[in-house]
C-alpha cells in the first residue's frame, strides 16, 4: 500500500528520503554529545530474579515499543530500499530483521550480564560510542547527499 502510494509520489517519496537521512544524523549527534554519560547501574542480582521469560518479554515489550527503533529501521528501509522493489522482498527482509535483532539483542543482554564485558564496555564507552556515532551519521550524510543529488531528477 505504501509503496503503491510513494511510486505515484515521488517528490513525497524524496521527502521521506531525506527525513530519513536527517533522522540517521540526528541519532549519532545525540550519541556523540552522551558519549560521556554514565552507564546505568545493575541491580545487585543482575536482574536475575525477575526470571527468564519475564525480563525476555520486558525486553521484547521495550523493543518493539520504541518508537526510536521504528523510525530507525523506516529510516534505513525507506532510503535504502529501492522504490521498485517485488512484494515478496518485504516479508523476506522484515524476516531478516526479526532473525538480526534479536540474535544481537540476545548477545549483549548475555556479554552484558557478565562483568569483563562490562567492565571492558565501561572503559571503552566513549570511544565505542563515538565511533559508532560517526559511522552511523556518515551513512545519514550519504544517504542525505544521494537524496539531494537525486532531488533534481524527480518531478512534483
Amino acid at each position: 500500500g505504501l509503496k503503491a502510494f510513494l511510486d505515484q509520489r515521488p517528490a513525497l517519496f524524496l521527502a521521506f528520503r531525506i527525513a530519513g537521512a536527517l533522522f540517521l544524523i540526528w541519532i549519532p549527534v545525540m550519541t556523540f554529545r552522551h558519549a560521556r554519560d554514565p552507564m546505568p547501574t545493575v541491580a545487585a542480582d543482575g536482574g536475575a530474579s525477575r526470571g527468564v521469560f519475564n525480563a525476555f518479554a520486558f525486553a521484547l515489550w521495550t523493543q518493539l515499543s520504541n518508537p526510536k527503533c521504528i523510525l530507525f529501521f523506516a529510516s534505513i528501509f525507506i532510503a535504502l530500499l529501492p522504490q521498485d522493489m517485488p512484494a515478496w522482498m518485504t516479508p523476506v527482509i522484515l524476516g531478516i530483521v526479526l532473525v538480526q535483532e534479536t540474535a544481537w539483542y540476545a548477545l549483549v543482554a548475555v556479554g552484558f550480564s557478565m562483568p569483563r564485558p562490562r567492565a571492558f564496555y565501561a572503559r571503552a564507552k566513549i570511544v565505542l560510542d563515538r565511533a559508532a556515532a560517526g559511522f552511523i551519521g556518515a551513512i545519514g550524510v550519504k544517504l542525505l547527499w544521494d537524496a539531494a543529488w537525486s532531488a533534481s531528477s524527480v518531478k512534483t
